[in-house]
């Protein structure tokens, strides 16, 4: 065996690595942050900045509609946050 086959090897070896390092960094960007419960695939109320009640008081609002997915359960359906725009 020559000296440059054992570089080549090398080389392979040390890309794998890498690509393994890249793949295992782009996971976790693009899965991490998101706010989702792994188990319903849905968005936590609470990660929203809301708190399920069953009513919103004044200067809150309901931040649940049909397009965003949050969710709160049956006893409590309303994720109530305040409202900072005004």
């Amino acid at each position: 065996m020559s000296k440059g086959q054992g570089i080549s090897i090398n080389m392979v070896i040390i890309a794998a690595i890498a690509l393994i390092v890249l793949v295992i960094a782009i996971i976790l960007v693009t899965k991490g942050g998101r706010n989702v419960d792994q188990n319903t695939g849905t968005k936590s109320c609470l990660a929203q900045g809301g708190v399920c009640k069953t009513e919103c008081v004044a200067g809150e609002q309901n931040i649940i509609t049909p397009a965003n997915g949050i969710v709160c359960p049956t006893a409590t359906p309303q994720c109530c946050r305040y409202n900072f725009e005004g």
